[in-house]
């Protein structure tokens, strides 16, 4: 999460803390807004699972769960055409730290009191690949490539394709700047185990 941040993607606010010698993540709520007299008022939030009537038990497209496609289209129709640019600079940033467990409740919309919606940050992020125990096999497919370790920069790129957004920048910007953004992101965490590191640097080699 602090990588998206140094990459100037919209993600949640975290913090490390440590409890009874264990590091944990604190990550701040954004679907509140706190008044000064006190006052709390909930933003409601909705998944595209819920935006498109998928129960939890199938939130993975192998078990028959939204594409990257449908989520695609969730967004469009509900923010504008802006929303798939964001989705796909998502889909890079998941395929760099090797999170395979990008499923459609992991992309959100936030509904504004004044009726408009608008993407949530990013709040679930993590590299799955630097478990060895955890499935390799993409939650949503990239251009059908199932398995997160086989997707080139190409294919991510048909993918964004098949949304109708164009050969865009978005893809070569983010891998310009990435290793930089995890130095720095790096340099935030303390204890952060080395085999993060390298399955990043594994996947940005790979893209």
């Amino acid at each position: 999460m602090r990588l998206a941040k140094h990459l100037g993607l919209p993600v949640a606010n975290v913090e490390t803390i440590v409890v009874h010698d264990r590091n944990l993540p604190v990550v701040e709520r954004y679907d509140r807004v706190l008044h000064a007299d006190g006052r709390v008022d909930r933003i409601h939030q909705e998944h595209v699972c819920h935006a498109l009537r998928v129960g939890p038990d199938h939130k993975y497209q192998a078990l028959g769960g939204p594409s990257l496609m449908k989520v695609a289209q969730v967004l469009e129709a509900a923010v504008g055409p802006e929303a798939l640019e964001a989705l796909l600079r998502a889909v890079v940033l998941n395929v760099l730290i090797g999170n395979a467990d990008a499923h459609a409740k992991n992309s959100s919309l936030l509904h504004l009191p004044d009726g408009s919606m608008q993407l949530a940050p990013l709040y679930d992020l993590v590299s799955t690949l630097s478990y060895p125990e955890l499935d390799p096999e993409l939650a949503m497919y990239i251009d059908d490539v199932r398995r997160i370790t086989r997707v080139s920069r190409d294919r991510v790129i048909n993918e964004a394709s098949s949304w109708g957004v164009p050969r865009a920048r978005a893809v070569e910007d983010l891998l310009a700047r990435a290793p930089a953004a995890a130095d720095a992101a790096e340099a935030e965490t303390k204890g952060l185990p080395e085999t993060v590191r390298t399955t990043f640097d594994l996947q940005l080699a790979s893209l």
